[in-house]
């Protein structure tokens, strides 16, 4: 793992993730995500189309507003201190990942989710079959090649309020490097992201 100093939800920072394939960029190439698509992803890291402005998007506000308490929350259930951190793959610099937390051994990564109730509770209801959990399992795979840790946690945290307390939906993620190295690894045809080989 090549590990870049840069801050977090900075300009610097957005302007780095265009450099390669992000963690969160994993699922749009393969068709995974809701958010965007292959083709939509290419125009932003060619310059072709400017990235959503998403400072505004109620879902992005409350998940900065509340990362920090599942962050604690998650430190707690983990037992060790969680790390933000920016890395490339160590071989293969365009594969990037941008950790909400990494261990100070680097053996352990956590991502953190803070959804809508709605999806909290259709992961409630249905683990690793839901909707949330297939998405972000990848991007959790993505950040254990990246770091070439041992484990990953996928933590989903609900904020609580007069009726309820805060809850948390813990995943232990294991690396599957058959996945990493047959689908993750497959993605990445070039060493620049100004051509759209990886396109299908």
């Amino acid at each position: 793992m090549k590990v870049n100093t840069l801050n977090q939800k900075t300009e610097e920072w957005i302007n780095w993730r265009n450099t390669g394939l992000g963690a969160s960029d994993a699922a749009t190439i393969l068709g995974e995500s809701p958010y965007e698509t292959a083709f939509g992803l290419w125009q932003i890291k060619t310059g072709r189309k400017l990235p959503p402005d998403l400072s505004k998007n109620p879902n992005v506000q409350r998940g900065n507003r509340l990362e920090p308490i599942a962050k604690k929350i998650a430190e707690k259930y983990i037992g060790e201190e969680l790390f933000p951190l920016c890395a490339s793959e160590q071989v293969d610099d365009f594969i990037l990942a941008s950790f909400d937390g990494i261990t100070e051994s680097k053996e352990t990564v956590a991502e953190l989710k803070c959804p809508h109730e709605k999806t909290f509770e259709d992961v409630k209801e249905n683990g690793e079959e839901s909707k949330a959990y297939k998405l972000y399992w990848i991007q959790v795979q993505q950040q254990l090649l990246v770091a070439d840790a041992k484990r990953g946690y996928l933590i989903f945290y609900l904020k609580g309020n007069e009726t309820r307390k805060d809850q948390i939906i813990p995943f232990t993620v294991m690396p599957d490097k058959k996945y990493q190295q047959d689908v993750l690894l497959s993605l990445i045809h070039i060493s620049e992201p100004t051509r759209p080989l990886y396109i299908s």
